[in-house]
């Protein structure tokens, strides 16, 4: 299953049709012209959009999972704004923590528009900034309803290559799991 990318023309503000991108692949800007890459490829200029096409494995611990999909390969030093729009569902009692995972080496801040609970204190917050591994936020699930959380920030890597990615986990055990959805997303910006 794929996407439908669009883009806003310059020339009379239209939006046409530029492709199509399917799980594991994304478009980039190329001089004037949008591309598409597939597997995505890390240091290339332009906008990655890393798109999961089914759901994920349902979550049922309190242990943090890597999401295989959502997840970009960073180059030594590449510095990058990231956006992560993570559509979910959970057990009604359990709630789901987000967080990331970078490079060692790396210095990032990240934060959320969602409405979440940042650990460890567990007051609902909003614009709380992330800047450690052991940072994550819990963001209140509604059982079988689709729920969104967005992750945004900056990471400036080290000298270490490797994968920034999204991890996941049942806040507390409960009554079902959470699972990451279809048509969840991943945008990544070169700075």
């Amino acid at each position: 299953m794929n996407i439908q990318v669009t883009e806003l023309t310059e020339a009379g503000g239209q939006m046409l049709p530029i492709g199509a991108v399917a799980e594991g692949q994304y478009l980039r800007r190329q001089g004037g012209v949008l591309v598409g890459a597939s597997p995505p490829v890390a240091g290339v200029a332009g906008v990655a959009l890393i798109r999961r096409t089914v759901d994920g494995d349902p979550i049922a611990t309190t242990t943090f999972t890597p999401d295989p999909v959502l997840r970009r390969a960073l180059v030594a030093f590449e510095a990058v704004y990231f956006e992560w729009w993570v559509l979910f569902t959970s057990g009604v009692d359990s709630d789901l923590k987000l967080g990331l995972l970078f490079p060692d080496g790396a210095a990032y801040w990240y934060g959320t528009h969602s409405n979440v609970k940042c650990a460890p204190n567990e007051t609902a917050v909003r614009n709380v900034v992330a800047t450690t591994i052991g940072d994550y936020f819990e963001v209140a699930g509604h059982g079988p309803t689709p729920m969104v959380a967005t992750l945004v920030g900056v990471v400036q890597n080290g000298g270490t290559p490797g994968d920034m990615q999204l991890r996941a986990a049942q806040y507390v055990a409960g009554s079902g799991p959470a699972i990451i959805r279809a048509n969840s997303l991943l945008r990544v910006w070169p700075l």
